[in-house]
């Protein structure tokens, strides 16, 4: 009797990780299922930031400005499959994603380390490869993270780009840090899973965004322009108005993507493929246009920084084909730079396998900075994008 009631106490007094009647505290927490919601919004930052079950992110509204700097965003897959080239898009109002799989409904999770204190979540679909700790509970990412999973969804032949890729499916977690450095960062993480029972081959995995940047009576986002920073795979939004130093006479906002981590360089940060002209507005005659994408085959030769006739970009400044839009100093107003228009952003990384199981991912930073005048604002955004690269703690897990 005497021994039993030593082991009592020094089971009390070490907290051991195993209760002494076999049991794992782990276990003890309130059981509780999260309730994944259509839609949902980032707030750990300043760039407030809305996702959808479709996969769409929008929003990055800045104090100085109550507009959406981005009107859309979203995840562009394209490859081969079974001897056809097919695609996944998200583009505005429609997409060939799902965050529902049958009855189930898999996203949009919100999470926050405080949010899941004393919990054991008993829903976290962790079949659809959503992350955990070592405990089997949910891992946040961040300081808060909106999670979903994003699977191929069924068609009529009529609707967007009707051939999808099958099998494969996508995670999604957009999140963000209340740290100061990071207070104008937010982060998408993807993940691409191949759970058909054969190889994809010749993918490309694309980031889209349609950024406007407007302020009231200083710049529109009708004017904008888009850059590309190939030492950085950064692609930039900026107020045309800028060009060459011009003093607007308010902040000069710029916006940027930059690719963290990328599905064809897993371990080396900063790989991009090809930056591709894309234009709203243009006719059906300009093969660069919005109006030119028609079927998957479109999208994988924009992925590939083609034209849908499958025409490289050519560098005005040299002649020579680039897969690389846009490189030119706007500040200097040197080399290849864009037109004022309403800016759509691509970026692709390609191409690359998927065996059977296996899954790669690609991380992208939103980034927004503001100065004087545009010199000091991009000064500002490579600075913080470099510091964002510096710190692979942030986005690698």
């Amino acid at each position: 009797m005497r021994q039993h009631k030593i082991l009592l106490l020094l089971c009390s007094a070490l907290l051991l990780l195993v209760h002494c009647d076999g049991t794992d505290p782990r276990d003890q927490g309130q059981p509780h299922a999260l309730t994944p919601a259509g839609k949902a919004t980032l707030t750990i930052n300043n760039l407030e930031v809305r996702l959808d079950s479709s996969g769409a992110l929008s929003g990055i509204s800045l104090p100085e400005s109550n507009l959406k700097q981005i009107a859309d965003a979203g995840l562009w897959l394209a490859g081969v499959q079974d001897g056809e080239v097919k695609a996944l898009v998200r583009e505005f109002s429609r997409s060939n994603y799902s965050a529902r799989a049958g009855d189930r409904q898999l996203g949009v999770f919100t999470l926050t380390p405080d949010s899941l204190e004393d919990l054991r979540i008993t829903n976290w679909p962790v079949d659809y490869s959503a992350p955990v700790r070592e405990d089997g509970q949910p891992r946040i990412f961040g300081d808060m993270m909106l999670w979903s999973a994003l699977l191929p969804a069924a068609y009529q032949p009529e609707e967007l780009y009707a051939q999808p890729l099958t099998g494969l499916y996508v995670t999604q977690a957009v999140y963000g840090y209340s740290a100061p450095e990071f207070r104008d960062v937010v982060f998408m993480r993807y993940e691409i899973i191949n759970d058909t029972e054969g190889d994809l081959t010749d993918l490309y995995a694309g980031f889209f965004a349609d950024i406007d940047l407007d302020m009231r009576r200083c710049f529109s986002m009708l004017a904008n322009s888009t850059g590309f920073d190939t030492a950085r795979a950064l692609s930039y939004t900026y107020p045309h108005e800028g060009f060459g130093d011009q003093d607007l006479g308010c902040p000069v906002l710029v916006l940027g993507l930059a690719f963290l981590e990328s599905p064809i360089a897993s371990e080396v940060p900063q790989t991009v493929s090809s930056h591709t002209i894309l234009q709203k507005g243009a006719g059906p005659e300009y093969d660069f246009s919005e109006a030119t994408l028609q079927n998957p085959q479109d999208v994988l030769c924009r992925l590939q920084g083609l034209s849908s006739q499958g025409d490289p970009m050519i560098d005005p400044t040299t002649g020579m084909a680039t897969p690389y839009a846009f490189t030119g100093d706007p500040v200097t107003e040197t080399g290849w730079l864009d037109v004022p228009l309403e800016v759509r952003s691509l970026s692709a990384a390609g191409p690359f396998s998927l065996a059977q199981g296996q899954k790669k991912k690609l991380t992208v930073a939103i980034v927004t900075e503001q100065g004087a005048v545009l010199s000091e604002a991009l000064a500002q955004l490579r600075q913080q994008v470099d510091l964002v690269s510096s710190r692979p703690d942030a986005w690698r897990f």
